[in-house]
């Protein structure tokens, strides 16, 4: 687990047991190598010679041959009645800062660094030297202990969580909204003739969208609130400066991993400048509309390279 301040708040999330459960870590204290393992308990106690263990940490939302991405390039661990940490190397080829990753803990009785070997693997080593496959090695390790490692971004201060401790994150993006058939109702000073439009295809905007986003299930809440502004072409020259707030979908229907492409309907209200081409500008206007629209748009987590982590969008209650 990652290290804890030494002022650290005792209430916060602490260190866990490799007991084959999951946490949930901030991209920054995997990338920045601040994340170790600590060998305790009566094991440590009781060695009086170095102790071969074999660390392994995979990918396993992405696959490589076929097989989950080892992240670790030497995993072996030697541990001694003075030295019983792991610490994790800082991790850049293979990762980044939305992934699924698997941590274990092997013995790894044929070691030649290692001295001592523990009894639940003394039948397992008898057997590997009896047998002449190349493969044997390997095949004498037992798994110790394992836990499941969502890398994703928290909110609030925290980095580091149970699974069932952390919550979901107010998340801000940019999107792309295009208007591809619309319902416009515009009201100036005076009656607006007509009161109602209608068009196909006649709008593109930029927004800022705020959703509530679950990280760690990779779900958002399904609507978001949006500031954002449209051009708009309303026919026999007269183009609209649209700035609306506004309710709109946030179900993607492309990729992951920070894509939110989605489709629907977007409902708002707003201000629009009307200029026309063919005669005086009318102005500005109140304006209310709803409109099926496709949005593009990408809301990934960032992590900076220093010691301090930002999430770039995400944010905490």
């Amino acid at each position: 687990p990652p290290r804890r301040a030494p002022d650290a708040d005792p209430s916060r999330p602490g260190p866990q047991p490799l007991a084959h459960g999951a946490v949930v870590i901030s991209p920054a204290p995997l990338r920045l190598g601040n994340c170790r393992i600590r060998l305790t308990g009566q094991t440590k106690h009781r060695l009086v010679a170095p102790l071969a263990l074999h660390v392994s940490l995979t990918r396993t939302d992405q696959m490589r041959g076929g097989a989950p991405i080892e992240l670790l390039q030497d995993g072996t661990w030697i541990v001694t009645p003075s030295s019983a940490e792991f610490p994790l190397p800082p991790l850049a080829e293979d990762f980044d800062g939305d992934a699924r990753l698997r941590l274990a803990v092997y013995s790894d009785p044929l070691s030649p660094q290692g001295k001592v070997v523990l009894l639940s693997d003394a039948g397992r080593v008898a057997s590997s030297l009896r047998s002449n496959e190349p493969g044997d090695p390997e095949r004498a390790r037992r798994l110790v202990g394992s836990v499941a490692i969502h890398s994703v971004p928290l909110c609030g201060e925290d980095n580091f969580e149970t699974l069932e401790g952390a919550g979901s994150c107010f998340r801000a993006y940019l999107t792309v909204p295009a208007m591809l058939a619309t319902l416009q109702i515009t009201r100036a000073p005076w009656v607006e003739k007509p009161l109602v439009t209608r068009s196909v295809l006649s709008a593109v905007g930029v927004a800022l969208a705020i959703d509530r986003y679950d990280p760690v299930e990779r779900r958002a809440f399904p609507v978001a609130a949006q500031l954002g502004g449209f051009v708009q072409t309303l026919g026999e020259g007269r183009v609209g400066l649209l700035g609306y707030l506004g309710v709109a979908p946030t179900v993607p229907i492309l990729g992951s991993g920070g894509n939110t492409t989605s489709f629907g309907f977007l409902a708002g209200l707003g201000l629009e400048y009307i200029t026309n081409e063919a005669g005086p500008d009318e102005g500005l206007k109140p304006a209310a509309f709803l409109s099926a629209v496709v949005q593009v748009g990408q809301a990934a987590p960032q992590v900076s390279s220093s010691r301090s982590a930002s999430f770039g969008t995400y944010a905490g209650d």
